[in-house]
């Protein structure tokens, strides 16, 4: 997708999170924005910030497993899709978080966590 399809929700995101630098909603649009525009340590940068404001909110902590797994650190994603699961575990991403658990843990032919197979984001 163009990046330009992308400016218009990065000039919406980035004035709420000038105004108010704890605001974790904005802060999780705001990172998913800039993986989709390939900023991918941006975007973990955004997510890391929006869970020390509200560290329960599972879809961030989704979000930066995907964008951990797409920088290849696949433990540092496993345990982000933990936590969503922890966090609320009858959301739609926790249900993607549990298949991306599993599916490593197949890949791996052990526990979680064990580590040589690719998350899927």
């Amino acid at each position: 997708m163009p990046a330009a399809h992308w400016a218009r929700p990065w000039q919406s995101k980035r004035p709420t999170c000038q105004e108010n630098p704890f605001h974790a909603d904005a802060l999780c649009g705001l990172g998913s924005v800039m993986g989709e525009l390939g900023d991918l340590d941006g975007a973990i940068t955004a997510f890391r910030r929006a869970l020390q404001v509200q560290p329960r909110h599972a879809l961030t902590h989704f979000y930066l497993g995907a964008a951990l797994g797409r920088k290849g650190d696949v433990d540092g994603a496993l345990l982000e899709f933990q936590a969503v699961v922890e966090c609320d575990p009858n959301c739609r991403a926790a249900e993607l978080a549990r298949a991306n658990l599993q599916a490593v843990a197949r890949a791996d032919g052990e526990e979680v966590g064990g580590g040589h197979a690719q998350v899927v984001p």
